[in-house]
């Protein structure tokens, strides 16, 4: 680290030098801590972001300036820091940290203030303004002469120089004060004094403050006329402060106080002297910068204000406060001889017209003029707006008036007529309007547009527009277009050829858009009388209607009888030929075309339609290559009784006749049913209901043909009994006992037609799969391998060898157990038997139960699949189980074993590789858990923690040292009982040796120790908050570095926030030796 920065970390840690610093600056209490603070904020801030090695440079002033703005702090509390950086510069210079104070080059921010309560202008007699310096401290400490003497309030405190004094005269007033309502005597006065509170750095005072004020007879010394006594000042937020003397503060001032020739306010800060040079008050002496500044302005006692200097100004240098001039009854403002009056307003400002407290009337910086009002001539007469040259390019008004007898003059352009920047607003005259040349609606009438046309007089008006012609009937309210006698509301009358005589658009092209809506009067469901459209042809007659369903819902009514689209015919036949005669049946051929059906197109779609209700693909309309086609509804068809006589609801299909139906007696398509009865032997037309489809005549019927040998192929997804079962019949011709021939059988095909299944006459079945049952019966089960998890037979299984695992073990047994030879009986010393002498047997064999009251075996004893033999017990099957109601007791209850799988043991357990287990607890709440290490061995021995890479991550070895490789984190440090330097910290960190970490301080919670054994006393650490610590700094507020001679020590540092905050409080930390 180099030198500069290392003063950065000095200069914080130093904290008691700049407490004693700050103590010899004359500042209160409360100053010297937001002093500590906002230094304290600047050092932690310039350890995240500062971008140099020097970190008190003006560039990194300027820096966190501009990041104080960004923060969105008040601008006060900005001001504040910048001053607090200023003494903190002093510091730096004085300490040798840095070489220049670089804050002293960074200016506060202006404050905005709200604007200044005025004083009724009733009441001003006298107004005297005094200008601010720019920098008053600088400006006094230049000058030997009239100097002011600054006093100290608590060391800190300055009144800076008043800037506006009113002297409020109150001859022939009203006998009542405005300010408090205090009796208003007519032999006093008030005196108006404002200025700001700022302390010996600049910085705002918003406290409280007590001042005393008198008025004296001279600048120094003299008399003192009139004193207020002892007087509170309250500042605003920015230290400006107002306050009536005589009022406010003090009694009432005489008026020979200030009837004098010299009047000079003294002010006093309570506990100090008071501030010179006083200010004077009388008429005679102007504006200037102190009382001994010669002038050439000054306030006559009659009231006016004289200025008579070269380039006269009243002005306020408050930037954020309003300047007002008022009067008690009228202001006037008025140049000499040819002189201008200017009103400017600087920037973007505008100049303001009130009239009675409320704007009247603004002029923009764009040279826009706005009014509330209206504008009127102030003379009589007939005045002019504009010129002949100077013209207005646009005048925008609702209304246009002009004298009692209309407009005076005209209204003129100079090309055109007269119009308006949109065609669709309304021109309106309340007389006639008289045209003496023709009159052009734009260039199609598209810019007509009339709301309302009066015309009295004759019963039937007629209106022109070219050769159309309106006409208005005024006696029935009627419009005709066309037509003098309008038959509706509105009748529009043409003939045009080919032409609509009504077109109706909507340019708009969004999916909203809508054409033509029709509206009428029911509010309920309505009824089939309620028509909203009506179609009408030329004899009157009702063809058509768009009517209400008597159900919330619209019917259309038509003529037609079907729906028909347009299809492309056949262009292989002449669209003369028979069969494109209307009711002639059409069947669909390739590339979607429809040809006349017969017996070779048969694939009915339809039949040809003259009289449609609905058509679709109107594409094809008047096209002779395409024929209009009935597809749904009722439609007359042409017919033919070759297929038999045509009853009503027989079905229609195709004939030997090219486009003409028969009735249909077979399975196939049809195109619908017939409505009427056909006996005749021509071709004639019947109506039908047309609805295509497929008939199947046979259906649930007997089909019997004596020509019909067999049916090669029936081809179905599914059988179904039409009672009970299925009956499939297998027997072929009678045969004689003794003929020999092969049976018929159902056969099942499978993969690529080959037989997988077969059932003949006399049910033998031939299944080429596995055949899958829950249960099989037979007398006789013939098979080359039978395979089976569990067989169970209740007869006898005859077999010439039996396989089985379980056998072979048995009999491999049993070959041992017979070549072993048996031990000789006399050896054993058998218990004594009374009743029954025991042969002396070589084999004994018992088939049926057997009754054993003691039992010796010399040998093994083989118990079904357990054979003891000598010290052992060993299973022969794949587990051996032990059992009990309880327990298993083991050894006297040295190893007992419960039911629930509890293992109790009074000796030690041990396991060699290991045990998996996820709680060990201690046999009782009240006992420990011991851990026995071996503390003597060469290798202290260790209980150690691994990872799933088996690598040690944490161990305590038998001397009791512990290690982490993370470190380890606890709510409390119980460090060295004679160290008392950290005992009232709220957690500690042990972090070993490592030299960065990072750290938290609790929620509530004021610090944090960190223990590290790298810290030593030349350490430095450096400490940055990761998180929002809610303005309170945080910083290292102690370091305890142990030496080689403390053995039970423990280096750490604490690290503190300068308030605790309610959220937690993150950190990065590191140590450089």
């Amino acid at each position: 680290m180099n030198d500069r920065n290392e003063n950065r970390y000095n200069a914080q840690l130093e904290q008691d030098k700049l407490a004693l610093f700050l103590d010899s600056l004359p500042l209160g209490t409360s100053s010297k801590k937001a002093y500590k603070s906002d230094i304290n904020h600047y050092l932690l801030w310039t350890q995240t972001h500062s971008r140099y090695d020097d970190f008190f440079t003006r560039d990194e002033l300027v820096r966190y300036k501009k990041y104080l703005l960004d923060s969105d702090i008040p601008i006060n509390s900005i001001n504040r820091k910048l001053s607090s950086l200023r003494v903190f510069g002093s510091y730096l210079v004085e300490n040798g940290y840095s070489y220049t104070n670089h804050a002293q080059n960074i200016r506060n921010e202006p404050i905005q203030s709200a604007p200044q309560e005025q004083i009724p202008s009733s009441y001003i007699e006298n107004i005297k303004i005094i200008p601010i310096e720019a920098e008053l401290t600088e400006e006094i400490s230049k000058s030997n002469d009239g100097r002011i003497n600054y006093l100290w309030l608590s060391g800190a405190l300055l009144l800076i120089l008043v800037f506006l004094v009113v002297i409020i005269s109150t001859k022939s007033k009203p006998t009542s004060s405005p300010f408090s309502g205090q009796q208003y005597n007519p032999n006093t006065r008030l005196v108006s004094f404002s200025g700001i509170l700022k302390d010996s750095l600049g910085n705002i005072i918003a406290e409280k403050t007590q001042v005393r004020f008198g008025i004296y007879d001279q600048a120094q010394n003299g008399r003192q006329l009139y004193s207020t006594g002892p007087c509170e000042l309250i500042p605003n937020l920015q230290g400006s402060f107002r306050i009536t003397l005589g009022q406010e503060c003090g009694s009432p001032i005489r008026e020979d106080v200030l009837s004098g020739s010299n009047s000079y306010l003294g002010i006093t800060i309570t506990g100090d002297t008071q501030m010179m040079p006083r200010q004077p008050l009388n008429g005679s002496i102007g504006a200037a910068p102190t009382a001994k500044t010669p002038i050439n302005s000054f306030i006559s006692d009659t009231g006016d204000v004289l200025l008579s200097t070269e380039a006269p100004s009243v002005r306020s240098t408050m930037e954020s406060a309003n300047f007002a001039l008022s009067s008690a009854k009228g202001l006037i403002l008025q140049s000499a001889g040819n002189g201008d009056i200017t009103l400017s307003a600087t920037e973007s400002g505008q100049i303001k017209f009130l009239v009675g407290g409320a704007q009247v009337a603004t002029i923009k910086n764009t040279g826009d003029i706005g009014l509330t009002g209206s504008i009127i001539p102030a003379y009589s007469g007939i005045q002019t707006l504009g010129t002949s040259d100077k013209r207005f390019q646009s005048v925008y008004a609702d209304n246009v008036y002009g004298s009692g007898f209309g407009v005076q003059g005209y209204l003129r352009r100079d090309v055109g007529i007269l119009t308006t920047t949109n065609p669709q607003d309304t021109l309106a005259l309340g007389g006639d309007l008289r045209i003496a040349g023709e009159t052009v609606f734009g260039t199609k009438n598209t810019y007509l547009k009339a709301s309302a046309v009066s015309l009295v007089g004759n019963t039937v008006n007629s209106l022109a527009f070219q050769t159309d012609l309106f006409s208005f009937d005024t006696q029935n309210n009627r419009i005709g277009v066309g037509t003098i006698a309008p038959a509706s509301k509105l009748s529009i009358v043409d003939s045009q050829g080919t032409l609509p005589v009504t077109l109706i658009e909507n340019k708009d092209a969004g999916v909203s858009a809508s054409g033509l809506a029709v509206k009428l009067g029911f509010t309920g469901s309505g009824n089939t009388s309620n028509n909203f459209i009506t179609f009408i042809k030329g004899t009157g007659d009702v063809v058509g209607k768009i009517q209400s369903n008597g159900t919330s819902g619209v019917t259309y009514t038509s003529g037609g009888g079907d729906f028909a689209e347009y299809f492309l015919k056949d262009d292989t036949i002449a669209s003369t030929a028979l069969g494109w005669e209307p009711g002639s049946l059409l069947c669909q051929i390739a590339d979607g075309m429809v040809t006349p059906c017969d017996q070779n197109d048969n694939l009915i779609i339809g039949v040809i339609s003259k009289n449609a209700a609905f058509i679709g693909n109107a594409t094809g309309n008047n096209d002779e290559k395409h024929t209009l086609v009935g597809l749904v509804g009722q439609l007359p068809v042409k017919v033919t009784t070759q297929g038999g006589m045509i009853n009503s609801g027989d079905a229609l299909t195709y004939s030997k006749i090219s486009g003409v139906a028969q009735k249909a007696t077979t399975n196939g398509r049809i195109i619908g049913f017939a409505q009427n009865s056909y006996n005749k032997e021509s071709v004639g037309i019947i109506n039908a209901t047309i609805q295509p489809g497929s008939f199947s005549p046979i259906n649930n019927q007997e089909v019997y043909d004596p020509e019909i040998k067999s049916v090669p192929i029936v081809k179905t997804h599914k059988i179904v009994p039409i009672e009970k079962d299925v009956t499939i019949d297998l027997s072929g011709p009678s045969q004689s006992p003794g003929e020999k021939s092969e049976l018929a059988k159902l056969i099942i095909n499978g993969f690529d037609n080959n037989p997988v299944a077969s059932i003949d006459a006399v049910g033998n079945a031939t299944f080429s799969g596995t055949l899958t049952s829950d249960k099989v019966t037979t007398e006789t089960l013939v098979a080359e391998t039978v395979q089976s998890n569990e067989a169970t037979i209740s007869g006898t299984l005859t077999a010439k060898k039996v396989s089985s695992q379980n056998i072979t073990d048995i009999e491999n047994e049993l070959n041992k157990i017979k070549n072993t030879p048996l031990p000789d009986p006399q050896q054993y010393k058998l218990p004594p038997m009374d009743l029954v002498s025991v042969p002396n047997l070589e084999n004994l064999t018992v088939t049926g139960r057997s009754n054993l009251y003691d039992v010796a075996v010399a040998g093994s004893l083989m118990a079904g699949t357990v054979n003891i033999e000598d010290n052992s017990i060993m299973g022969l099957g794949f587990e051996l189980r032990i059992s009990a109601i309880s327990t298993i007791n083991l050894l006297d209850g040295a190893v007992i074993v419960s039911r629930d799988g509890n293992l109790t043991t009074k000796g030690e357990l041990i396991a060699q590789k290991g045990i998996r287990t996820n709680r060990i607890s201690a046999l009782s709440e009240k006992d420990n858990i011991k851990l026995s290490l071996n503390e003597k061995a060469e290798t202290p021995t260790k209980l150690e923690v691994l990872n799933n890479e088996a690598q040690t991550v944490a161990s305590i070895d038998a001397s009791g040292s512990a290690y982490f490789a993370q470190g380890i984190k606890v709510n409390t440090y119980l460090a060295d009982a004679n160290d008392t330097s950290a005992k009232s910290v709220s957690g500690a960190i042990e972090t070993n040796a490592t030299s960065a970490g990072e750290g938290e301080i609790p929620a509530g919670s004021r610090d944090i120790t960190i223990y590290n054994d790298r810290l030593n006393k030349d350490s430095l650490v450096y400490i940055s908050p990761t998180s929002n610590t809610k303005n309170s700094p945080l910083y290292m507020s102690l370091k305890k570095a142990c030496t080689k001679e403390e053995v039970s020590c423990k280096s750490y540092f604490v690290v503190t926030l300068d308030e605790p905050i309610s959220v937690l409080a993150s950190f990065n930390w590191w140590i450089i030796n």
